[in-house]
Order: structure tokens, then sequence, then C-alpha cells
């Protein structure tokens, strides 16, 4: 029979492997997962071969190009963006070589994987995330403090790229950035890239419409707001949820109106059918789907039917494509392509934008360094110069700066 020595070797032996075994999962979560799940969640588009080369024509095009894009979940992930890599869809490096003008960062406060397909949402993995990253505590289960954390990210992006990169909140910091950038292009120098927050979903508006002024105080200047009304068992006598009068139309305005006295967008990408209709019903000013596809073209879940994209543009609002599955059904230019030639023809060139969804979970054809090559495949389907240039972001800046506050 062992001895208490031994006994108290192997108890000793057995902790010792514990911890062992401890620290390399805490490694594995806290130092590997993070980065092991934005690499299963976003296939580089460098990893497919070559990029086509570029004619000459679509060169000097997308040169010349005022380029927006609304929708892309970059701050989302432990990267730096003021750095060059090799992984995901965004950094300034990648922007600059893209000539992107304005990138909207749309901020998540949810993740599901997989992604919202087939109707169904997924698993949330933003608490994981969250936790493996080391967001603070308050971060892990508060939509609203992932939110501001996130902002929070941004800032700090703008602190450390200094003239580089150009926070943009109202009218004045549009006109500034364009000036910038005309500047840097006389002087021969890289033009500054400007960065807007959007809320993506409405997971941090929980609160009420009072969480409007939070958000935009923290720079917010598109979100999502949460149409939802309790919905008694029959039609209200006023028409019902969405009619003139009715629930949902009411709750869409309480939102709406607190959004556009302090200058916010409405974004309606993902929107119930229900709670879209409210909107349109609701709004006095044109909205966005910041991230679209077109059901008529790809009859995906989330996407919109032809009656929706005509309200939508009919409010004088924007229809952004994106380039991920979920929205155009293949991750390739000529899917995006045909999405957006399909709105165009739906809607009018008017109300066509670009919301890539780059770092979003999903695949893209291309990062934000290769938009010129969405530029030559536009070229290629026929679109005018004159079309491109207000599809790749003039549509865009139009629609923000009538909005933003002065």
């Amino acid at each position: 029979m062992p001895s208490k020595g031994t006994w108290r070797m192997r108890w000793q032996w057995a902790g010792l492997g514990i911890l062992v075994v401890l620290f390399a999962l805490a490694a594995l979560f806290f130092g590997a997962f993070p980065r092991l799940l934005a690499w299963k969640m976003h296939e580089s588009p460098g990893g497919r071969g070559p990029a086509p080369a570029l004619s000459a024509q679509a060169q000097a095009l997308h040169s010349k190009l005022l380029v927006v894009d609304l929708h892309g979940v970059t701050l989302l992930w432990p990267r730096d963006l003021l750095a060059r890599a090799t992984t995901g869809h965004v950094d300034l490096a990648r922007l600059t070589d893209g000539n992107v003008a304005l990138q909207v960062f749309a901020v998540a406060t949810r993740l599901h994987w997989p992604g919202p397909q087939d109707g169904a949402e997924g698993f949330d993995l933003l608490t994981p995330l969250a936790i493996s990253q080391g967001w603070p505590m308050r971060t892990w289960n508060d939509p609203g403090a992932r939110a501001l954390y996130q902002a929070e990210r941004l800032r700090h992006v703008l602190r450390g790229a200094g003239s580089r990169v150009i926070g943009i909140r109202t009218k004045a910091d549009m006109d500034r950035l364009l000036l910038a950038r005309a500047q840097a292009r006389e002087n021969g120098l890289p033009a500054p890239v400007g960065a807007m927050l959007a809320l993506r979903d409405s997971g941090a508006l929980a609160g009420g419409p009072r969480q409007i002024r939070l958000l935009f105080d923290a720079g917010f200047r598109i979100a999502v707001p949460p149409i939802k009304a309790k919905l008694p068992t029959t039609a209200s006598a006023s028409g019902g949820a969405s009619g003139p009068d009715g629930l949902l139309v009411r709750a869409a305005r309480a939102w709406l109106e607190p959004m556009a006295e302090l200058g916010m967008a409405v974004d309606v990408h993902r929107m119930s059918p229900d709670a879209l209709a409210a909107v349109l019903a609701a709004t006095h000013r044109p909205v966005v789907a910041t991230k679209a596809g077109l059901r008529g073209v790809c009859d995906r879940p989330g996407n919109l039917d032809d009656g929706q994209a005509r309200g939508i543009a009919a409010t004088g609002g924007l229809i952004a494509i994106a380039f991920t599955p979920d929205a155009v059904c293949e991750p390739t230019l000529e899917a995006v392509v045909r999405s957006i030639r399909y709105a165009v023809d739906l809607v009018g060139v008017d109300h066509v934008a670009l919301g890539s969804n780059f770092d979003g979970g999903l695949a893209t054809p291309i990062d934000a360094a290769g938009l010129a090559q969405l530029t030559q495949a536009l070229m290629t389907a026929g679109l005018s110069e004159d079309d491109i240039a207000r599809i790749a972001g003039a549509n865009a800046w139009h629609f923000l700066r009538n909005l933003l506050p002065d």
C-alpha cells in the first residue's frame, strides 16, 4: 500500500497537471480563440489567387471616385487598424489602396454564428469573444456597453492616426474631409479617410428612445431602431399595426422623431416586414438599408422584396448592396454586380449604394483594397461612368450630408 508521502506526491503531480491544463485552456481561449474565430469567419480574398488585372480605364475612373462604404463590422475584431493586415477586409492601408473616402463602421452588439441564413440566427458568440479579447466586464452581457466600447476603439484609432483618419459627425466634418483629400492629392500624399459610427443592430437601444441621445453623443450617426409594439388579438380600429395610425407606426414615430431632431439616419436593414412598413409609413425623411440584398435576384431571408425596395426609394433613401452571400447568394463580383444592376433597374441609380459587410462574418470577393475591381466589373456590365460614380459613393455622400447636423 502506498505510503502517505507517495500519495502526497501523486496529489502534487495531479494538481500540477490540472494547473497546466487550465493554463493551456486559458491561453487557447484568451490568445487563440479570437484569431481562430476571425480566421474561420473571414475568408481572405488574397487566398483565392491573383486578382484580375485592372484596365487603365478602370484605374483612371476609380481614382476619381468618391467611394463610400456604408457597412463594415471591423471594430469587432482584435486588429490594429493602423497596420496593414493579411486577414479580414479593412484597415487604413487597404482603405487607402481602395480609394475609400468614407468608411462607416457598423457596430455589432450581437454576433450570430453561423450567420443569419435561412431564418436562423444561430448562437450569439459576442460574449465569449468579448471575454477572450479582454473587453471590460461591463461589455460581456450589456449591448449598450458593447456599443460604447467599440466607439471608444474608433476614438483610439482616430487619436493614433492623426490627420490620416477624420471622424465624421457633422456636415462640417464632411466638408473638412473633402478639402483635406483634395489638398493631399495636390501635394502627392495619401488622401485621408473619413470614419463614421453606425449601430448595426438594435440591442443597444433596449432602454428606449432616450438611449438615442447617449449613442449620438458617443458619435453614432446611423442606427437601427427597435420597432416593436404589443399587438392586440385583433387589428386596431385605426387600421391595424402598420396602418396610418397603427401601433407599430406610433412605435416607429417614437424612435424616428428624436433621431430626426439630432440628425441621425435611420437604418432599416434586416427589419421585419411589419417594422419596415411602419417606418416607411411614419418617416418624413429618407431612410437607408446599409447592408441589403434583393429577393428578385437572391431570394434569401432578410433580403428586400421589390415593394420594400421601392418603398425605401420613395422616401428618397438608399439601398446599399452587400458583398456577402447572405445578400447576393454568392461571394463573387458577378453576384454583386447582378444585384446592383437589378437595384438600378428597380428603383433607379440615385437610390443605390455600397454596403459591403466587410468583416461581418462571411466571405466577400474582395477586401477594401480591391474596390477598383468592382469598378471594373461595373464597367464591364455596361454601367456608365456617371452611374458608377453615384453607386460607388456620391449617392451615399449626398444622403449623409443632407441628414447630418451642421
